[in-house]
């Protein structure tokens, strides 16, 4: 499991790099219930950036005559987001997935597994004046996968469509620029085509099967320029 530690690592890294601007400001409350009581403006008209890590597994075989865990096995994904914040409400975003998987059953452990994604989505967000914010986004795409260095298995990419993918996870706003907060999701793929090394091409792959990838992890939001907004009930207090 030698690549589910570098990303349990590289996942770590990445929460104390996302936090450590917001950590002397939490220091600063004593009361914990007030702080995520507390209303926040949200951005409205911005440019938004996420950036995530997470696990991530296919949980069934991509094809006839493989076993679910044949080619791949558990692993990690790094993902990122870069769109636009409408309102409050609703973002619309195109992203980006690079995966590395440890090798799966039939191949050798020098063997690289690695994936892509790329797509677009849209997020809805159901609290976005408070300090805890969760949300749902949706997504299709178009994805790879890549079977190198095995001494029995010529190179190949894998590739076909992202037909749907479901995120669910919760912002916990730091500031009115920068959220944070955990992700889990299913995507579910059907590979179409094959592409092993040489002179080939592309061959479609006869029996296709729809394979679900896993997630769990977590992701950080920052926002540029545009506005932010006061809910319409905060602004009736004052």
């Amino acid at each position: 499991m030698r690549t589910s530690s570098k990303w349990i690592v590289a996942a770590a890294g990445f929460v104390g790099l996302a936090t450590s601007s917001s950590g002397a400001l939490a220091q600063e409350r004593t009361n914990q219930s007030s702080y995520f009581a507390e209303p926040v403006r949200a951005p409205k008209d911005a440019f938004e950036l996420g950036v995530g890590a997470a696990y991530s597994q296919g949980m069934t075989a991509p094809a006839a005559g493989l076993g679910a865990t044949d080619l791949t096995k558990a692993g990690g994904a790094f993902t990122l987001h870069a769109g636009y914040r409408f309102s409050p409400e609703f973002g619309l975003h195109l992203f980006g997935e690079y995966d590395e998987f440890n090798p799966g059953n039939t191949l050798s452990t020098e063997a690289a597994t690695r994936g892509g994604v790329a797509g677009i989505s849209g997020t809805l967000h159901f609290l976005p004046y408070y300090r805890v914010d969760p949300w749902v986004r949706l997504g299709t795409g178009y994805r790879m996968l890549w079977v190198t260095g095995d001494a029995n298995t010529p190179d190949n990419r894998w590739h076909g469509f992202q037909l749907a993918k479901l995120d669910v996870g919760a912002d916990i706003r730091t500031s009115e620029d920068v959220a944070i907060g955990p992700t889990i999701g299913v995507g579910l793929s059907q590979f179409s085509w094959i592409n092993p090394s040489g002179e080939a091409g592309n061959t479609e792959i006869a029996d296709k099967r729809v394979v679900p990838f896993v997630y769990a992890g977590i992701e950080a939001k920052f926002d540029f320029a545009g506005t932010r907004r006061r809910a319409l009930a905060d602004i009736a207090t004052r």
